[in-house]
């Protein structure tokens, strides 16, 4: 939801790698579930 989206938003201002790569993965993970579940 919002959370997963501002994660997402704070990896990309942060503008660090680990960070960005970690959070992404999180985030396409949660909406593959997602769509899964609709």
């Amino acid at each position: 939801g919002l959370e997963k989206v501002t994660r997402y938003s704070d990896a990309l201002v942060t503008n660090d790698g680990d960070k960005y790569t970690f959070n992404t993965s999180v985030v396409l993970t949660n909406l593959q579930l997602n769509y899964q579940y609709i």
